[in-house]
């Protein structure tokens, strides 16, 4: 069998002399594979200036750069074994690993490093691979781009995978972490195992002494390692979350995750400019936001003129749209019963919704989401930390902590009350799950219940964390069932409609199972039964008087629906529960798995939400702008999952 040639090579430019450790490395070479030759290249026996880039990187100063090019010239050349001088050998490399063709080694990551090492013979494809890569390339001194990537990237189109196991791309050996490394990057210490042969200690000669160094040195000290890399995996996690839902949204690979549909709405958008619509979506969100803030809402004057700019806006926005009479029919009809519900209700809170939704109708459903998710995140954040530092300063406790059943306290994080942090972090949680739709993994979702749990240990809302775990349930196992499975979610809301009615009305005889619910729902039924009893049903919408002291009889001193369903039925009108319902039938088979899903957990939330009626709360009322394709009205949309 053809061994590799027994020579050992590293780099050493710059003229400085070497440290400690360098030293103490090149002696571990001579140790464990004392049969080798030990070769220096420096300025003296290779032509720094013979590559533009090996040129440029010297003369910035940057050592390590001028190696990466100089390693594979070397090795395409010679052959033999090529170490980073801070590369430590705690036992000689044994034949099975020295009789490759050739072999490398990953860091932790995934990522390919041959500066742990990389063994070949010469004229390896590889080597000259990337030794004519870097003799086409210029030296970029502020944004260098590693060897690391370079590499990984080309193996990549060769077939190699992050996987952390031994992979054999074209003769090249790559060996997993803990082979070549043997240091945990993510905390900074060494890592090894019975299969480590060699330490790379990581001494960076091309970065800097930064503050976010010297912050993690003090961090890991305080922490102990075991707790800072716990608190390293939470921030990768949430940094994961943040780069797909970008790469959702801006990445031009993602077009293939639109559907027929959807494609035919972007005809006409276009994605760099922001237009009138993208401005309307945003002031309303901001409006309706931050008015369920504490200190972050604006005052009545403001808040109108932005709700007039934003009709302005979405009314110029339609004028411009073109839509067949079908469309134009119904959007005439459902706004004139809109307008005089919202009348006869004396609360035209909800036209905004209908202004968003007809506005979206033909456009770009992602886009709207988006401008929505990152309003609403933009707030949520903001309230939250504010709310947080006004109460660890000893201010505004009252109006921070909110007792609930009992002596129970939840902290509403700068929200008028608990449940409207509950509802909103959950609309969050599933507009991004939308976004994400087409590339979600375990991670993800995991994430996402990490948070709502956290969510729900400081508010106590358990109606959402309980919906929540449910619809990941759905997620996680999208896979194991049929999309005709979800087909019967068309006629859950009609379900729950009529069930919520007929425990509405036994409540007041005391049924059992009509107590159990309202105890489950936390007094959502003793609600609907008071309105059923007081207001009675209006078909087209009516105002109500809700202010009372003390009701003997139903022992409340105050009411609110708490319900969308409820709300339909005794204040917005019985006419829209029907629309909605026969919405749903037909939705339904033009929507995707997760979409379908993401329909269940709105249908769900309204049992205990009226909110999940405004499009930030209930972002799933958009998709029914997919019943009103310009072009195919009855065309079902093709399946994505």
């Amino acid at each position: 069998m053809f061994m590799i040639p027994k020579k050992i090579h590293y780099v050493w430019v710059g003229k400085n002399e070497k440290t400690e450790l360098v030293r103490r490395c090149i002696d571990s070479w001579r140790k464990y594979m004392p049969e080798y030759e030990i070769v220096e290249w420096n300025e003296e026996n290779f032509d720094v200036n013979s590559c533009r880039y090996s040129k440029e990187a010297y003369d910035s100063g940057k050592w390590a750069f001028v190696s990466d090019y100089m390693r594979f010239k070397i090795l395409s050349q010679y052959g033999g074994i090529y170490f980073d001088t801070d590369v430590e050998l705690l036992k000689a490399i044994p034949e099975s690993i020295l009789s490759n063709r050739a072999f490398t080694g990953m860091e932790f990551g995934g990522k390919i490093s041959p500066g742990l090492v990389y063994g070949c013979h010469s004229n390896d494809k590889i080597a000259m691979y990337m030794s004519d890569t870097y003799e086409s390339m210029v030296f970029d001194s502020d944004n260098p781009v590693t060897v690391n990537y370079i590499i990984t990237a080309k193996l990549e189109t060769m077939g190699f995978e992050g996987k952390n196991e031994l992979q054999v791309i074209d003769g090249l050996a790559v060996y997993p972490d803990e082979f070549f490394c043997g240091f945990d990057l993510d905390v900074h210490e060494i890592c090894k195992t019975h299969n480590t042969i060699s330490v790379h200690h990581y001494s960076g000669s091309w970065t800097k002494n930064t503050f976010k160094k010297r912050l993690r040195y003090v961090l890991k000290k305080l922490m102990g390692v075991e707790r800072f890399r716990s608190l390293l995996l939470l921030k990768r996690g949430i940094k994961n979350v943040f780069l797909t839902t970008k790469n959702s949204l801006t990445s031009e690979t993602n077009e293939n995750s639109y559907t027929e549909f959807d494609k035919s709405c972007l005809e006409g958008v276009n994605k760099n400019r922001i237009t009138l619509f993208d401005v309307a979506v945003f002031l309303i969100t901001l409006k309706i936001i931050t008015s369920v803030t504490v200190y972050f809402s604006f005052p009545k004057r403001l808040q109108d003129i932005m709700m007039i700019i934003s009709y302005l806006f979405i009314f110029l926005h339609i004028v411009s749209k073109k839509y067949n009479i079908k469309t134009i029919l119904w959007i005439f009809l459902v706004t004139i019963l809109m307008l005089y519900s919202s009348y006869k209700m004396k609360n035209m809170y909800y036209l905004a919704t209908w202004g968003i939704f007809v506005g979206t109708i033909n456009y770009d459903l992602r886009r709207v989401v988006a401008v929505m998710f990152f309003t609403i995140l933009s707030v949520f954040i903001a309230v939250s930390i504010f709310s947080l530092i006004v109460y660890l300063l000893g201010y505004d406790k009252d109006i921070l902590i909110n007792i609930r059943r009992g002596d129970v306290r939840s902290f509403m994080f700068g929200f008028v009350h608990s449940n409207m942090f509950s509802i909103t972090l959950s609309s969050l949680c599933l507009m991004y799950i939308w976004i994400i739709r087409n590339n979600i993994k375990l991670y993800h979702m995991l994430v996402l219940i990490l948070i709502q749990i956290i969510g729900f240990h400081f508010t106590k809302t358990r109606t959402s964390i309980l919906i929540f775990l449910f619809i990941s349930a759905f997620v996680l196992l999208k896979n194991i069932y049929s999309i005709k499975v979800l087909g019967v979610i068309r006629y859950l809301f009609i379900l729950i409609g009529v069930v919520h009615l007929y425990l509405s009305r036994q409540f007041v005889y005391g049924n059992k199972l009509s107590l159990i619910v309202d105890s489950i729902i936390t007094g959502r039924l003793k609600y609907a039964s008071y309105a059923m009893n007081n207001f009675g049903f209006t078909m087209l919408g009516k105002y109500l008087d809700t202010a009372m002291v003390w009701d003997e009889v139903w022992r409340l001193n105050s009411f609110t629906f708490d319900s969308a369903y409820s709300f339909i039925f005794f204040n917005a009108g019985v006419i829209w529960f029907i629309i909605i319902s026969i919405a749903m039938i037909k939705l339904i088979s033009r929507l995707d798995k997760i979409e379908i899903i993401l329909m269940m957990a709105w249908i769900l939330y309204s049992i205990t939400e009226t909110d999940t009626l405004i499009a930030q709360f209930g972002f799933q009322l958009l998709f029914f702008c997919r019943m009103f394709d310009s072009k195919k009205m009855d065309e079902k949309i093709p399946k994505s999952c």
